[in-house]
């Protein structure tokens, strides 16, 4: 609520300021333009009367100028901006008179042979550049020709560049479905041999297990040897004799016992044959699963380069069918490819290269034609120029000098108020511009610097509170000059400014 009333109270406050600004941007204007033109039909005071008149009319526009400038400092200072813009010091008029609107040709002087020579040189000049003028737009034309050329060769590279690049897919493609016929070729040799190793190994692999089958056999056998052998030693030593063929028994007992010794060393042996062959036979079955396991990831790629090879030859018969008249007669090299598209992209680019040096030239033609328009624009204004002196020397060889005299003096006149019309309408739009340059910045400012701030209003309530008594203390302290100032201001506004326009009026009446 306390913001909404501050923002109430700004905007009241606002509108008399933007109102003040308005009434200074408009009496200055009032000022300026009530200062009148003086006679300017002397020729041999003229010049005097125009200096004076320009430095009166800077006078009025230097004094009425403060005062505008501080209604938009007073306006400014209010929203707490700075002004963006402002007025020059001094009007910007012409301070002296040309010398050919004060100049009267004398009768038969050389004025006018020289007025007839320049005009003749004007002529001449202008039929020459006359000349350039067409020599441009031929050259122009013959540019825009050869670009459009250009551009055409440019597109049609382009199509070509489009057609080398299927060409090198078309290519790329054949190159690699041969690749895959060769590596289909390779890996079949490689399962041809992967299979024969396999066979070699598997027959390996029987031949070991039928050994080790026959040594088990045989094993068992010489097992149940040895144990009929210990068992007819078991009874040979139960039927010790007690006294007589202990020798003879000891024999036979002997003769059992390194029987049996040699079928165990026997049986031991080829015990330790039938590990080894039992050690052979797993490393053979595992060297069976690597070759099925080879065999296998061969016939995958195999499977695979059969898959790519179709796709590739689907694929390269499709780009011959796209690629239509332009597919290769004969087969062609990659690099032979790639070299013919390098080639296409290099008269590529040497094309848009000479499109851009063509372009170049196109711009320095158009600005050599631009300066050949605005010499002959000039030549048409120095063409008046030189037409007005020849005129008024003319007229005062037929008519007299005081005819010369009066056309002079309707020039002078005419010049001088285009050219104050000219500055003071600059200064009358400028000042009409008041609302759009300094109130409406102004205002949004304003509007900018009064919205509420929910998270600073604690705590500039605060110091508000405590700046209260300070600057109440200032204001007391500064209300006497502050009030000096304005009454010496407002006497000043009173006494000239207001009295302005009717001082220049008897000035210059």
């Amino acid at each position: 609520a306390r913001a909404e009333a501050l923002r109430v109270e700004k905007s009241a406050a606002f509108g008399p300021l933007a109102e003040a600004v308005r009434a200074r941007a408009r009496q200055t204007l009032e000022a300026v333009k009530a200062v009148p033109i003086p006679d300017l039909s002397n020729a041999e005071t003229a010049a005097d009367e125009y200096r004076k008149y320009v430095v009166k009319l800077d006078q009025v526009y230097q004094t009425c100028l403060p005062f505008l400038r501080k209604a938009i400092a007073a306006l400014s200072s209010f929203v707490g901006a700075e002004p963006q813009a402002t007025w020059p010091d001094v009007l910007p008029l012409v301070r002296e008179m040309p010398p050919e609107l004060v100049t009267v040709p004398p009768v038969d002087s050389a004025e006018l042979s020289q007025a007839k020579k320049s005009l003749l040189a004007l002529d001449e000049e202008e039929i020459h550049l006359g000349r350039a003028r067409d020599e441009i737009a031929t050259a122009l034309a013959r540019l825009e020709g050869e670009v459009a050329a250009h551009l055409s060769k440019d597109a049609e590279l382009e199509a070509e560049i489009a057609t080398a690049t299927a060409v090198i897919d078309y290519v790329t493609a054949i190159e690699q479905a041969e690749a895959a016929r060769q590596a289909i070729a390779a890996l079949e040799q490689q399962k041809a041999e992967r299979v024969r190793t396999a066979g070699d190994v598997w027959q390996k692999h029987q031949q070991t297990d039928a050994a080790i089958k026959v040594l088990e056999e045989e094993l068992r056998n010489r097992a149940q040897e040895m144990a009929q052998l210990d068992e007819r030693l078991q009874t040979e030593r139960k039927d010790e004799p007690v006294l007589f063929g202990k020798d003879e028994w000891r024999s036979r007992v002997a003769g059992l016992e390194g029987q049996l010794e040699g079928l165990r060393t026997a049986y031991n042996q080829r015990l330790g044959v039938l590990n080894q062959f039992k050690i052979d036979l797993s490393a053979i079955s595992v060297q069976v699963q690597t070759e099925q396991a080879q065999g296998g990831l061969v016939d995958r790629q195999l499977a695979d380069t059969h898959a790519k090879r179709d796709l590739l030859e689907r694929a390269s018969r499709e780009m011959g069918a796209k690629l239509g008249a332009a597919r290769p007669a004969r087969t062609v090299a990659l690099g032979d490819a790639q070299q013919a598209f390098a080639a296409l992209q290099q008269a590529k680019l040497e094309a848009l290269g000479r499109v851009e040096r063509l372009r170049g030239e196109m711009r320095r033609q158009k600005e050599e034609n631009v300066r050949v328009l605005t010499r002959l624009k000039q030549l048409g204004v120095e063409r008046q120029q030189f037409q007005g002196m020849l005129q008024n020397a003319q007229v005062a060889v037929t008519q007299g000098r005081e005819e010369a005299l009066r056309q002079l003096a309707l020039q002078r006149r005419s010049a001088v108020e285009r050219h104050v019309g000219e500055v003071l309408s600059g200064l009358e739009r400028s000042l009409a511009s008041v609302d759009a340059v300094f109130i409406d910045p102004a205002r949004e400012e304003l509007l900018k610097s009064t919205e509420p701030r929910k998270e600073l209003e604690a705590s500039v309530l605060e110091h508000a509170e405590k700046a209260a008594p300070v600057v109440a203390a200032l204001a007391r302290e500064l209300d006497p000059d502050l009030a000096a100032q304005d009454a010496t201001l407002g006497q000043i506004q009173v006494e000239f400014c207001d009295m302005a326009v009717s001082a220049c009026k008897a000035a210059w009446a």
